[in-house]
């Protein structure tokens, strides 16, 4: 299935080797219609090896950034890559992964 029969999950994370495992576990029921990326806004931890050992998408920024030009990092890929659907999910916050909203019908 290729990306423009697909939404994509964007996932900022900077620093979050306790947290990074979890929250991409949360989102393996959503693989199957989406694509996850994680932006790894410069992180100085082991957050960049975690994250490809988890076999999603992964876009690796030179430096600490900032929250914003992550997420634009991870629209732009979005953008480029013609996904019609494309949904941030926060790396930081503990909780359930929520469904996202009747996406089959946008897609």
């Amino acid at each position: 299935m290729g990306a423009s029969q697909r939404g994509l999950i964007i996932v900022p994370a900077y620093n979050e080797e306790r947290n990074i495992r979890g929250v991409l576990d949360e989102l393996i029921p959503y693989r199957r219609d989406f694509d996850v990326l994680v932006v790894n806004d410069g992180s100085s931890d082991t957050t960049e090896g975690l994250v490809r050992s988890t076999g999603v998408l992964q876009a690796v920024l030179p430096c600490n950034l900032g929250y914003s030009r992550a997420v634009q990092t991870g629209l732009r890929f979005g953008v480029r890559n013609r996904y019609p659907l494309m949904i941030l999910f926060d790396a930081q916050t503990e909780r359930e992964a929520v469904p996202p909203p009747h996406h089959t019908s946008l897609l």
